[in-house]
């Protein structure tokens, strides 16, 4: 089994095709139910527990993800973990605590300190624990098969859980035996299946690109804090500056690529007379929150600020011309969702030509070769040129979206776009 969100689709398809009934611990006192217990250890990352319960709510299931509160990489009493957990319960899931014996003394009272945890994760999060799974439990804790709180907590490593259920892990990124195969096997009437968030993404990847995203995620949320604390923080030290940005987008905002007809080139001085000409018309920048501009001074500014800031934006190219027509840029990063969006304009002489849609189609590769799994576009509902450049592209419209924005003091409703990157083009 791959580790990719549709791999984890097939899985649940599998089961509830198998005629599995999904459960929590406390409601598996029916040995003859065939059923399942689905639960997520979260050893390094809150964030992509999240995602996991977003997804898993979206295919109809529910399961339990325990927490470390004594991890290394998070914190979970933070305002923004507490947040995270509190999310995940609001989908219907359970938050169970993830417990750590090696970070205790081995002579101390270990169901003391298991208890001392528990009292602890309920006040932040507002409500009881059901469950407690053991992170990297020694043979003496399995064989001890913990009683907790007279039986009112749920041990997921006792040996009902553990001997009397088919257990299987994909712990290190390795699934030890076929899920698939168990699931279609029929052998089996109770299954106890563990995951780890960390692994799982939209396209697959190993073990070490997971662990190198990880590492490279872990400064930047590094800088997300420093900017909740520090007032004009890139005033001080930018993302590059601070050697944060992706290798891989380091590299894409500097390089020229190329698409049939155009040539996306990273904003340069030399442009200023063409930014100036497509920039200085009020119905080219009627939609956008800045412009038109009164002079190439104005235009070269912008320039020379996007030259300077952690901004992935190219200038649009026709070669046939040699011709600086547009721009377009990347903008509004999401980690989490691993989502970017996509905003551009154009000289109006060049309209009406494929430009726009041609462009569009290039950031997507670009956006796929940075590891996104989703683009976004916006539009304002009287801007019906930019939305149909959006179909052209072949990207869907959301629904769900609407919201009301005011440009240069006129009130909107906002809509947008989006493309699936990968599997999903």
């Amino acid at each position: 089994m791959d580790f990719t969100y549709k791999a984890y689709e097939k899985m649940v398809t599998l089961l509830r095709k198998n005629g599995y009934v999904f459960s929590k611990y406390k409601d598996n006192r029916m040995p003859n139910l065939k059923t399942v217990i689905m639960r997520h250890d979260v050893d390094m990352d809150l964030n992509k527990a999240l995602r996991m319960a977003v997804f898993e709510n979206q295919l109809g299931i529910t399961s339990t993800y325990y927490v470390l509160i004594s991890s290394d990489f998070y914190n979970a009493f933070s305002k923004n973990s507490v947040n995270i957990m509190k999310q995940i319960m609001n989908l219907g899931h359970d938050i169970g605590l993830h417990f750590d014996e090696q970070k205790y003394e081995r002579e101390d009272d270990l169901l003391k300190c298991l208890d001392s945890e528990i009292d602890l994760l309920e006040k932040y999060i507002g409500k009881k624990i059901d469950s407690v799974s053991m992170h990297r439990p020694s043979k003496d804790t399995l064989d001890a098969d913990w009683v907790i709180r007279n039986g009112s907590v749920v041990n997921s490593y006792s040996k009902e859980f553990f001997q009397e259920f088919k257990y299987v892990s994909d712990s290190r990124c390795n699934w030890r035996e076929d899920i698939y195969k168990i699931i279609e096997s029929g052998e089996f009437n109770r299954l106890h299946i563990l995951t780890h968030p960390i692994w799982y993404s939209e396209k697959p990847r190993s073990m070490n690109e997971t662990l190198k995203m990880f590492v490279s995620d872990a400064g930047i949320e590094r800088y997300e804090t420093l900017q909740d604390n520090i007032k004009d923080l890139d005033s001080e030290l930018t993302l590059r500056q601070a050697h944060l940005l992706p290798t891989a987008m380091s590299q894409i905002c500097d390089k020229i690529f190329d698409s049939n007809r155009l040539e996306f080139t990273p904003i340069s001085l030399e442009d200023v007379k063409e930014i100036y000409e497509y920039g200085k018309d009020s119905n080219t920048c009627r939609y956008l929150g800045w412009g038109p501009y009164k002079n190439e001074t104005e235009a070269e500014n912008f320039a020379k600020y996007k030259i300077a800031a952690d901004d992935m934006q190219w200038t649009i190219k026709e070669n046939s011309l040699n011709k600086v027509i547009g721009a377009i840029r990347l903008y509004d990063v999401d980690k989490i969702q691993r989502c970017v969006s996509i905003s551009y304009i154009l000289n109006k002489q060049y309209c009406g030509k494929g430009y726009m849609t041609e462009s569009l189609k290039a950031l997507f590769t670009v956006a796929e070769k940075l590891g996104f799994e989703y683009v976004y576009t916006y539009y304002v509902e009287d801007n019906i040129a930019s939305e149909k450049v959006m179909r052209n592209a072949s990207m869907v419209k959301d629904v769900d979206y609407s919201e009301k924005i005011y440009i240069k003091g006129k009130m909107y409703r906002e809509y947008r776009y989006y493309m699936r990157l990968g599997e999903g083009r």
